[in-house]
């Protein structure tokens, strides 16, 4: 859902190093006050977070929107 920002709250954002650099153009990530350099992987931060919602009981279940569809090949 959309919310508007609060510009008095802090937000992280994680992207890769090439977006954060400036790639495709985004050069707004240079205005960034704070930036955090990591060696995880955005992967393994999803993982990460994942796991702590669901033993805290906050279950988090994919979609099941059919994103792949096979048909015989003519």
């Amino acid at each position: 859902h959309k919310k508007e920002l609060n510009e008095d709250q802090t937000y992280w954002l994680f992207t890769s190093d090439f977006l954060a650099e400036g790639g495709d153009g985004y050069l707004m990530f240079s205005r960034a006050d704070t930036i955090v350099l990591s060696d995880d992987t955005i992967r393994d931060l999803i993982i990460r977070y994942i796991k702590k919602e669901n033993a805290a009981g906050n279950m988090i279940v994919p979609d099941t929107v059919a994103r792949i569809t096979v048909s015989s090949y003519q």
